[in-house]
């Protein structure tokens, strides 16, 4: 019997490592807005080659607050993509348009309002102009060109998963940064009128610290299945 799912297989070989990380949280009491969350955040956005990264509650987070910031208004979205893809961008009060993709994937029609979903880890045909969304839920390794904004998901079932849910968003637009971290809720005190609270817990950013460490060697034994 083969089963469906089995996290097991990436989380029992790191055991000694996560419970180290976590008995660290425990130790200093912190679960919020701490330390971890603060290195997840230098750590993945150096891996991503953008200089900074905002960490989220979840992958849909992650779009909500990054099309909050970019103050979309329209957002166009491959029919093949997760509805929770179409919901993070609604709820940032975009208006979302489906759009078919054809026989190689990808959307038939382009349009400036196009936020690319790179299901499976596959990226763009073309480079995404500056200013462009994407969601990269599925693209752990995928390094985003300069300008262009990624949303991340660390669902557990993720390249790079969390042990519960967890996201967030890389930039090259340190103004950007800022707005989605007021958006994301920093303290008691409400700093954007559409404020939200979605922050990734201190527990799950230092898991995702030890995994990312082993990041590529995975990326690498995937490729190698995949050939």
């Amino acid at each position: 019997m083969i089963p469906y799912l089995d996290l097991r297989r990436v989380n029992d070989p790191l055991r000694k490592e996560i419970q180290q990380a976590v008995d660290g949280c425990l130790r200093r009491s912190s679960y919020l807005r701490g330390p971890e969350t603060e290195a997840f955040e230098a750590e993945w956005a150096a891996y991503c080659g953008q200089p900074h990264a905002v960490a989220c509650n979840s992958g849909t987070d992650a779009l909500t607050i990054a099309a909050t910031a970019l103050k979309l208004d329209r957002a166009t979205i491959p029919a093949n993509t997760l509805p929770l893809t179409g919901i993070g961008l609604s709820r940032a009060g975009a208006r979302v348009a489906l759009v078919e993709v054809g026989d190689d994937g990808w959307p038939v029609i382009a349009t400036p309002e196009d936020v690319p979903v790179l299901l499976y880890g596959r990226l763009p045909k073309v480079r995404p102009p500056d200013g462009t969304l994407v969601d990269a839920a599925h693209a752990h390794g995928w390094h985003p060109p300069a300008g262009v904004h990624a949303a991340w998901s660390f669902y557990p079932t993720k390249s790079l998963g969390a042990l519960g849910d967890a996201g967030a968003v890389t930039t090259h637009d340190a103004g950007l940064a800022d707005v989605m971290r007021d958006l994301c809720g920093r303290d008691d005190v409400m700093r954007h009128e559409r404020q939200i609270t979605s922050r990734m817990d201190e527990v799950q950013a230092a898991v995702l610290r030890v995994k990312l460490r082993h990041l590529d060697d995975w990326l690498h034994q995937r490729a190698e299945i995949a050939s």
